[in-house]
């Protein structure tokens, strides 16, 4: 599941990145962070605020320092 979701965060689409960031969001895992982490240099505004959101919703240690 964490492929397919890796493969739509590099969408064209911003809709689709936003999609996936709310997906990660709402459940939670640690195999979610780096997912998120890697959408922060995204180049859609929106998609970068959905990512950082979604890492403080997680409250993990390793979302901390970025």
């Amino acid at each position: 599941m964490q492929w397919w979701n890796a493969q739509r965060l590099k969408s064209k689409s911003p809709k689709t990145r936003l999609a996936v960031i709310m997906k990660l969001a709402d459940t939670p895992s640690a195999e979610a962070i780096p997912l998120l982490l890697s959408v922060l240099s995204d180049s859609d505004v929106e998609t970068r605020k959905a990512a950082v959101r979604a890492l403080g919703k997680i409250r993990s240690r390793e979302a901390v320092l970025p």
